[in-house]
């Protein structure tokens, strides 16, 4: 019990640790998934429709029921909506630049393709750079506060769940070693607290309140395209049921809400 408040009061008085510790949580989700795919085997088609379609439901929830209100309530409706936009368009960029892999694509067609380790290595260097924005936008939401940080992190985790199970499924695919598998799918998630130091170590100081609040608002663009982009879409294949996938989108929504209600109940304040 003395632990658990000497924790609380760490939380409080250092949010830096508490930021470092969200975006590496939500990092080594995608390490989970890997191990999710070598001990218990790939989830089926509906399971992995299931977790993407709830993770959407999470980040849109956060986006438009958290990080905007608050963002409008600092810097105004414009400013607000535009740095929604830029962070919506950088996504783009980034995505057509150094494509996400689709998790639908964990059937492998042809494990014997000589090709498949090097396809391996690209799906493991387009998380990183994915996880790079995402270990940021943890960071920056935790220094707002930690409740905050926790619903942008857990958010996060949903989605790299999913993407650990891509790159363990391919890894294995390729080299036939449980241990690759594991080891790979950590790594490519490791990116994420380091974006974290790297804008807690070179951007945070230099950053006014007025621009942290913008770039919130962009973390909401960003998670909303990840959504409207990727989650949905592939939540949709992986299911064959738009219906199924709303379903799973609002117990997503449901799940967040009822925990934000916990934290703001019984939480550290």
């Amino acid at each position: 019990m003395e632990s658990i408040v000497a924790l609380g009061k760490q939380i409080q008085d250092s949010p830096h640790f508490t930021a470092m510790v969200l975006s590496t949580i939500s990092g080594l989700s995608t390490g989970l998934g890997g191990l999710i795919v070598v001990f218990f085997g790939s989830p089926s088609k509906s399971t992995m429709g299931f977790m993407l379609g709830f993770a959407s439901g999470v980040m849109l929830y956060v986006s438009f029921l958290d990080l905007l209100p608050e963002t409008i309530e600092v810097v105004g409706m414009i400013y607000a909506h535009v740095w929604f936009v830029i962070g919506m368009i950088f996504f783009h960029i980034l995505t057509y630049l150094v494509p996400e892999p689709d998790p639908s694509t964990l059937e492998t067609k042809d494990i014997k393709d000589a090709k498949l380790w090097v396809t391996s290595i690209i799906v493991v260097v387009g998380l990183m750079l994915h996880n790079i924005p995402e270990g940021m936008a943890v960071y920056l939401s935790a220094m707002k506060g930690w409740k905050l940080g926790l619903t942008i992190a857990i958010s996060i985790a949903l989605h790299n769940l999913p993407e650990g199970t891509v790159v363990a499924v391919s890894m294995y695919a390729a080299t036939k070693s449980k241990w690759a598998a594991i080891k790979w799918s950590f790594i490519s998630g490791v990116c994420e607290p380091a974006g974290a130091i790297a804008f807690g170590l070179f951007l945070q100081s230099v950053l006014s309140e007025f621009a942290v609040y913008c770039m919130l608002a962009a973390v909401a663009g960003m998670m909303t395209y990840i959504c409207i982009r990727e989650l949905i879409p592939h939540a949709i294949t992986n299911m064959g049921s738009k219906f199924k996938t709303l379903l799973s989108n609002l117990m997503g929504m449901g799940a967040i809400f009822a925990l934000s209600t916990l934290i703001d109940t019984y939480g550290v304040h």
